[in-house]
């Protein structure tokens, strides 16, 4: 395919999720460093709600010191971010994109092929059914630069934009319809 305006458009989409990634990325480090300061007592827990503190409209609580180790670079927070980016990339790949490049083609969805995003449908299974755990989908990848082994699948800020930098030169294939006789 010379050009395809389904995948420009999927490449411009991907391009969105890693600013919205770097911006989160970047925020959580001023966030932890304003929190350390007002608060010395990593005991406490900060309280997340809506309107004013004394109406007691709570959503959610953290320990500040676990919120403090998960904010740092490459902490949990930004592997969280990078995981659910990655799924849902990879959904809208599989549910809108990929049938948007089939249409510009002239063939089934079925036949529109990326290695990329095949090893990135490896990764979201990881992630979704393994509990983040690597099994054997380090053995699927076929052109995903990202070195895994089994255990903990974290994703670094330097794997995301590796993966980023792949999508910006992705490319597809055509299955050749199959002939029966």
């Amino acid at each position: 395919m010379i050009h395809s305006q389904a995948i420009t458009a999927f490449q411009r989409s991907c391009q969105e999720y890693f600013v919205c990634y770097a911006a989160a990325v970047n925020g959580l480090e001023e966030a932890a460093g304003r929190f350390a300061k007002c608060s010395p007592d990593k005991s406490k827990f900060l309280i997340v709600g809506t309107g004013h503190p004394d109406d007691g409209i709570w959503h959610a609580s953290m320990n500040i010191g676990r919120l403090l180790e998960s904010s740092v670079r490459g902490g949990n927070f930004s592997d969280m971010i990078a995981k659910a980016f990655l799924i849902a990339i990879y959904s809208h790949w599989d549910e809108h994109y990929r049938e948007l490049v089939a249409n510009e083609v002239g063939v089934s969805k079925g036949s529109v092929l990326c290695d990329l995003m095949g090893d990135v449908r490896h990764i979201r299974n990881c992630i979704v059914h393994a509990k983040s755990i690597v099994r054997s989908e380090h053995n699927k990848i076929i052109i995903l630069k990202w070195q895994l082994s089994p255990g903990p699948l974290r994703i670094t800020e330097h794997m995301f934009r590796d993966f980023i930098d792949q999508v910006n030169m992705m490319q597809v294939r055509i299955k050749p319809p199959t002939v029966e006789m």
